[in-house]
């Protein structure tokens, strides 16, 4: 499709946010277990130790915390992708999907939804059962009008061989 490398970018941009919220999200907690830690700690003999842990769960929190800021921006990065797919080349549903996967990979912080098959989001796997034959028929048209040297596949929501 004209648009594949925006639809790559986007995949990755989702997959990265999935990723760096879950790293963000075992850090903090990492953090929390370190600084409880240390103020069990906190008694004469083991004063140092105790700070030290504290010192370096608060680190790992604020590294954390810069994760999921991060993870939320390459959520929003790949939304903007989608959202010019679905503007530049009035693929509203391609568009959506993406931006529904980037949605529910920052939001449950799960790199893998919207891959191999799962979601709409792979090519490779349309919802074939739930093909509406208008819609095949339009992108079937589509493929043979609108664009040389192949054409578009049928969009993320549907196969081809569905059709």
């Amino acid at each position: 499709t004209p648009y594949q490398q925006q639809l790559d970018n986007a995949n990755k941009a989702g997959q990265n946010a999935g990723t760096l919220k879950m790293i963000g999200l075992m850090l903090i907690i990492m953090g929390i277990g370190l600084i409880m830690t240390g103020i069990g700690l906190l008694n004469c003999t083991t004063f140092p130790i105790g700070l030290a842990l504290i010192g370096a769960g608060m680190a790992l929190m604020m590294v954390g915390f810069i994760l999921l800021a991060v993870g939320a921006s390459q959520a929003n990065q790949a939304k903007n992708q989608g959202n010019d797919i679905g503007n530049q080349y009035g693929q509203q549903d391609q568009g959506n999907n993406i931006n529904q996967c980037a949605d529910a990979r920052y939001a449950q912080a799960n790199p893998t939804l919207c891959s191999s098959g799962q979601a709409p989001m792979d090519s490779n796997a349309g919802l074939a059962e739930h093909a509406n034959p208008q819609i095949c028929e339009r992108l079937k048209a589509e493929m043979n009008a609108c664009f040389s040297g192949g054409g578009v596949s049928c969009d993320s929501n549907y196969k081809a061989q569905g059709c």
